[in-house]
């Protein structure tokens, strides 16, 4: 995986998936589609289902709600981009499975899988400082 974050936000199906499938395009054919969602009522599956449609058979799905870190290490030399989709519901899956000190483990994990980039690792510290402040 190239040493490079991109990190793409916006509002409940403002087209973020799609973007973030575009631009791993530009940047590799060995792509992994890192799913953290899950079916659990008719509208989620349908979702689901619309995605991988979308994506078709030129990416490599793993649909993992928890272990991030894990399925990242593992494919690591493996893939020239991986999407996660979606780091928001990532935190959901851990707040609702676990108390506060597995899901500071799990999100220090996932920071520390992360490329060193100096100021994306700062700023990627600092963001997640104010959300945990903020709550």
């Amino acid at each position: 995986m190239a040493n490079q974050i991109i990190l793409v936000t916006g509002g409940a199906r403002s087209g973020k998936s799609t973007y973030a499938e575009q631009r791993a395009g530009e940047l590799g054919s060995r792509r992994l589609y890192l799913a953290t969602a899950e079916a659990k009522d008719e509208e989620m599956a349908l979702r689901i289902a619309e995605h991988q449609k979308r994506r078709g058979s030129e990416w490599v799905t793993i649909e993992e709600p928890i272990e991030l870190a894990d399925v990242l290490l593992a494919r690591r030399n493996q893939i020239d981009c991986a999407v996660v989709d979606c780091l928001t519901l990532w935190l959901s899956n851990l707040l609702i499975r676990s108390d506060k000190n597995y899901v500071e483990e799990k999100v220090e994990t996932l920071i520390n899988v992360l490329p060193p980039l100096g100021f994306s690792r700062r700023f990627s510290h600092q963001r997640g400082r104010l959300g945990h402040r903020a709550g």
